[in-house]
């Protein structure tokens, strides 16, 4: 029999899970501040957001290695779902009162799940390199957690996290290792991650982490990058002898060579006759200060990198330094992880300018030999011309060719793009039960992908809204589709809405795409700002719980307007860098409170085409006006 043990605030909250997990499966215990747990072993805690608070004094009772379940009852923000990660936490749940099947499949997941963790462990230059080449759900999650608890515990600080071996991992995953990072931190160490799956890479920039870890693709990559940092050489310049003796021990530690000078007039002149890689030069100094030596020394020129140091946060400061030559700018005090990362930056900068100088000379003597292919190219991109306004044709015939006959309604659509062909998509459908289904889209991207995704998404579109009446329930399946087979990194943004011929109501449903307004009849403008994810972002696989598509309804007057818009009208910029944005656009549609549908689109793009004073729209851009008769 498993035993856990529930730590819950909410004492309805507790009883329902003690009723629910109280079976012949488990033994439930509720935790309770005053008892002694040194005796006892759980196979599981469960706590939620408020006891989170107290979870070290809970850790510290159990006085074991015991797995954590947390449950929130809330909905919580990517910040607080690292943090909750950091404490040591295996797996994050959503928890309602009224529904407990989260946590208990969470539980069965847990327990479920036999330990198959397949972990190589090495040393490579001084570094204990840990390769994982085994999914790391939540059981494999937590012997990761064990095994790097014991390696922390006997003095080891340097780690290399070699993840090649996976293609994918749940959130339990990221979890663990945003625990590993914060643990390294805490003892002062140091960790890389060997990371080649664009997936793993695309989960941890959507949890905003991509600036926490050091990423490289290959172990080679990381030990080309050490190598190079061995060789290189930092030249010092601060008149603060403290300041000096402090960054060269933390470079020195890192593998870097250094040189100090405590003189900027005596560095500038040595640095002149023999240049080192880098330099650090301080901002306030006697004699002469950071900018004056940046300008005599011409870091551009001489094909150093130099950083300037300084306690000011004058923004103008770091400017005058950038324009001066600087490659970039620190201010003190700073972390050495900060330091580092900007060295590491500035050298691999410089690199590049050198290497592309040398392809640039390569490029030079190939020329003569381009210009014969670009004027074949010429001739092929004269074909290309003609294939794409075919495509466009194309494109344009699986758009509707008019409007439904709906009664009570009215529609008029301008359609844009700003190509030949675009990503933005909307359509008509009938229903079987002869309601009108209304799709109005924006595919991420633009031209020939933007269009191909626009056509597979219609193919979707069209296959499943015939049998899901339930707009929130058809996103649900549609979200799932474009993950599937949409490329990464390609989205779609919707609003979906289906016509009620019977009482000619409205039911919608919105996937992140931009606000529609409704012009009433008595002049006020009304903006429907509910909120869904966009397509193909999450999964409901592996984010149990996190979309939250809802179906809304909507009852329209006579005489009002629905309008529905593409990010192509209020993002369009004019030539003072000025948005056209929203405001001007709900003030256009005032203007439009007593004319037709048609008129209605024809005046806002003309204020639109005025506003842009001669630009041409740079996004695809479309309109959507339905009238209530």
């Amino acid at each position: 029999m498993k035993k856990l043990l529930i730590c819950l605030k909410n004492i309805e909250l507790v009883q329902k899970v003690f009723a629910e997990l109280k079976n012949d499966e488990f033994f439930v215990e509720i935790y309770d501040k005053n008892q002694e747990y040194s005796s006892e072993k759980f196979d599981l805690v469960i706590v939620d957001s408020e006891f989170l608070k107290e979870l070290e004094t809970v850790i510290n009772k159990l006085k074991n290695n015991t797995p954590i379940v947390a449950a929130f009852e809330k909905e919580i923000v990517t910040k607080d779902i690292i943090e909750t990660f950091k404490k040591g936490v295996i797996d994050i749940i959503y928890l309602r009162t009224s529904n407990l099947k989260p946590l208990v499949d969470s539980i069965q997941r847990f327990l479920s799940k036999e330990e198959n963790l397949e972990l190589d462990k090495s040393i490579v230059n001084k570094w204990n390199l840990l390769k994982i080449n085994s999914e790391l759900n939540t059981r494999n999650t937590f012997k990761l957690k064990t095994i790097f608890d014991d390696m922390i515990s006997n003095g080891l600080t340097s780690f290399i996290f070699d993840l090649t071996a996976l293609g994918y991992m749940e959130s339990v995953g990221l979890g663990e290792l945003v625990y590993i990072k914060k643990k390294v931190e805490e003892v002062k160490g140091e960790v890389k991650f060997i990371i080649s799956s664009a997936r793993i890479k695309k989960l941890i920039t959507m949890a905003n982490l991509e600036k926490d870890f050091e990423i490289y693709e290959k172990l080679d990559d990381f030990l080309i990058d050490a190598e190079t940092r061995t060789g290189l050489t930092v030249a010092i310049v601060d008149d603060a002898r403290f300041m000096r003796t402090l960054i060269s021990t933390v470079l020195e530690e890192e593998g870097f060579k250094t040189l100090s000078f405590g003189n900027p007039v005596e560095a500038l002149e040595i640095l002149r006759k023999n240049p080192t890689d880098i330099i650090l030069v301080d901002y306030e100094m006697p004699e002469m200060n950071g900018l004056e030596f940046i300008e005599a020394f011409n870091p551009k020129e001489c094909h150093v990198p130099t950083i300037m140091l300084t306690t000011e946060t004058d923004v103008n400061l770091a400017v005058k330094a950038i324009r001066l030559g600087a490659s970039d700018f620190l201010n003190k005090p700073f972390k050495k992880d900060e330091l580092i990362r900007i060295i590491k930056k500035v050298d691999k900068e410089n690199r590049l300018i050198k290497e592309n100088k040398r392809l640039f000379e390569q490029i030079q003597i190939r020329e003569k030999e381009l210009k014969r292919k670009n004027d074949q190219l010429f001739e092929l991109y004269s074909n290309l011309e003609e294939e794409l306004k075919m495509a466009s044709e194309i494109q344009k015939n699986i758009l509707p060719q008019g409007y439904p006959e709906v009664e009570g309604f009215e529609f008029a659509v301008k359609y844009q793009p700003s190509q030949d062909i675009g990503g933005d998509f909307y359509d008509f459908i009938e229903l079987p039960n002869g309601n009108h289904a209304v799709a109005f889209a924006d595919i991420s991207g633009h031209g020939i992908p933007a269009s191909l995704l626009s056509t597979m998404f219609k193919v979707h579109l069209i296959t499943y809204s015939k049998s899901e009446e339930d707009p929130a329930k058809l996103l649900k399946i549609l979200n799932e589709e474009v993950i599937e087979s949409f490329p990464d990194g390609k989205f779609v943004s919707l609003f979906y809405f289906i016509l009620d011929k019977k009482d000619r109501s409205i039911k919608y449903c919105k996937a992140a795409q931009e606000p529609a307004l409704i012009l009433k009849k008595s002049g006020e403008i009304v903006e429907l700002s509910d909120e869904g994810q966009v397509l193909g972002l999450f999964s409901e696989k592996d984010f149990p719980g996190v979309l939250r598509f809802e179906t809304q309804k909507l009852d329209l007057e006579s005489g009002d307007k629905l309008f529905l818009y593409t990010d192509g009208i209020n993002e369009s910029q004019n030539k003072n860098d000025e948005f056209y944005g929203i405001d001007r656009l709900k003030n256009a549609l005032k203007e439009c409170l007593n004319v037709s549908p048609e008129e209605t689109l024809a005046n806002v793009y003309d204020d639109l085409v005025k506003f842009l004073d001669g630009l041409a729209v740079l996004d695809d851009l479309t309109l959507m006006c339905i009238e209530k008769k």
